[in-house]
């Protein structure tokens, strides 16, 4: 969808539907000379990501103290007697995908015996989820959007349902079969999905709801290149080799 969204020059974008995945913060104290160590280990698991950034942490120095009991087999300090060390507190936040990983790897990782751990469930914007919401730059016909819509992803025939003198500036995107979104949208001047069965289609029409209906290959076969574009960030372009026998399963006779 992001990268349709954007082939199709949409702003202010949004999901239609927000994920409901929760978000944390975890936090955890650690000697100076493992911080580093702790954060790689954060980092891996998927701790740190947010928007378009990752490996995102804060750190503070402080004083830790802890006395350890007679059954402790301690990393610093001695049993029975208070010890003070100078500590780093990371933070860094924490989606509800990764929380087992990121916390199992993080005990992996630190050198004490029972590590002081925090996790806190935090309110964080929400812009991921189902499909996208954007806006053309200028009100338009549909017709002409279509017209464009139809040259920009080499599309041969699309179908619609709706007004064809609607003019249109807010578009919603669902690539694949997303139809059963229909009753999810509203302010909208025209939804773009795939595989809409004809009494879905009736009620679409009885709501005035616009809707461009592509094959459903159509609204994916960019896929390829959308990871390709992200790939070619981490790997080598040269071990990369895009497939040129995908096609839809259908023939139009």
């Amino acid at each position: 969808n992001d990268y349709f969204i954007n082939l199709l020059n949409l702003k202010k974008i949004k999901p239609i539907i927000e994920s409901k995945e929760k978000v944390y913060k975890i936090v955890t104290y650690v000697p100076e000379e493992y911080a580093e160590r702790i954060r790689n280990a954060m980092f891996e698991s998927g701790a740190g990501h947010i928007g378009n950034y990752d490996e995102c942490s804060f750190s503070s120095i402080g004083t830790g103290t802890f006395r350890p009991l007679p059954n402790a087999n301690p990393f610093i300090g001695t049993q029975n007697i208070r010890a003070s060390v100078k500590e780093v507190k990371i933070e860094a936040i924490l989606r509800e995908r990764n929380f087992q990983k990121v916390l199992s790897n993080l005990r992996k990782a630190h050198p004490y015996e029972e590590p002081a751990i925090d996790v806190y469930e935090i309110l964080f914007e929400k812009n991921y989820g189902i499909g996208a919401i954007g806006t053309v730059e200028q009100e338009q016909n549909v017709q002409d959007f279509i017209a464009f819509f139809k040259k920009k992803t080499h599309t041969n025939y699309v179908r619609y349902i709706g007004d064809l003198n609607a003019k249109i500036s807010k578009i919603a995107v669902c690539t694949g079969s997303c139809s059963s979104l229909f009753e999810c949208l509203t302010d909208l001047h025209l939804f773009i999905t795939g595989d809409i069965g004809y009494h879905t289609a009736l009620a679409m029409k009885e709501r005035g709801l616009n809707i461009l209906d592509v094959e459903h290959f159509e609204t994916e076969k960019f896929f390829k290149e959308a990871l390709f574009e992200r790939l070619k960030n981490y790997i080598d372009i040269e071990s990369i080799k895009l497939s040129s026998v995908e096609k839809s399963p259908f023939y139009l006779i």
